[in-house]
C-alpha cells in the first residue's frame, strides 16, 4: 500500500518522536522491549503508528534491533537525524516548494529562539493573551491573564518579526482592541508545541 510523501514525512517524524519518549522513560533493557513498544503505543492512543508498525516487518525488525542498544546511543542516533533535517530544512537550496511540509512536520523549525520564548512565557505564565503597549521609549507586551507578567524579550529589532511569524504559522491569533493596541491570543496547537518540544 503506497502512501503519499506528506503522511509519509508526517508519520516518520511521529514515529521518531515517540520512539524517543518511549526509550527515555525505559528503565532497562529487557527482552520483549519491542511488545512494550507496541503496548506504550496503544496505552497513549497511538493505534495507527501501531498497526503501521505490525504490518510492515521491515520496520519491526529494525526497532527491535535498536531496542537492543543503549538507550543513550539511539537517543544520539535520533538527535543526529534531528540535526541533519535541522541542516536540510535551512539550507539555502532547500525547495521552497515544500515548505508546507516543513510546516507540517516541525513547524517550530521556522522559529526563531526568541519566538519559541514568547511561546514558552504564555505556557510558563498560564496566559492566553497579551496586548501590545507602544511607550516612546519601547514596546511592552502584558500578559491579560494568568500571573499577569510582562512579556520579557531581549531583540527589540526582531519582535515584531518573531510575533508576525508566529502569527503566520497559527499558533497566535491577532486582534485589535477599541484603541487600535494589538491583542495576541495563544492557540492550542502553540501550547501543544511547547509541551513537545
Amino acid at each position: 500500500m503506497a502512501i503519499d510523501p506528506l503522511t509519509a514525512a508526517t508519520t516518520i517524524a511521529t514515529l521518531v518522536s515517540l520512539f524517543s519518549d518511549f526509550l527515555e522513560k525505559r528503565k532497562e533493557v529487557s527482552s520483549n522491549d519491542y511488545q512494550k513498544f507496541l503496548e506504550w503505543l496503544s496505552e497513549n492512543r497511538h493505534d495507527e503508528i501501531k498497526q503501521l508498525l505490525e504490518q510492515n516487518q521491515a520496520t519491526a525488525t529494525s526497532i527491535k534491533a535498536s531496542l537492543n542498544l543503549q538507550s543513550s546511543v539511539i537517543l544520539n542516533i535520533l538527535k543526529n537525524i534531528d540535526n541533519k533535517l535541522d541542516n536540510i530544512l535551512s539550507a539555502d537550496s532547500f525547495d521552497s516548494s515544500l515548505s508546507p511540509l516543513v510546516k507540517v512536520v516541525a513547524p517550530y523549525r521556522a522559529l526563531s529562539e526568541q519566538a519559541l520564548s514568547i511561546l514558552r512565557q504564555f505556557e510558563n505564565n498560564n496566559a492566553s493573551k497579551i496586548m501590545e503597549i507602544p511607550f516612546l521609549e519601547r514596546t511592552a507586551y502584558q500578559f491579560m491573564d494568568g500571573n499577569c507578567r510582562e512579556l520579557e524579550y531581549n531583540d527589540s529589532r526582531f519582535i515584531d518579526d518573531d510575533l508576525s511569524k508566529i502569527v503566520e504559522l497559527g499558533l497566535l491569533k491577532l486582534e485589535f482592541n477599541s484603541q487600535g493596541h494589538r491583542i495576541f491570543k495563544i492557540t492550542r496547537d502553540a501550547s501543544n508545541l511547547i509541551k513537545l518540544i
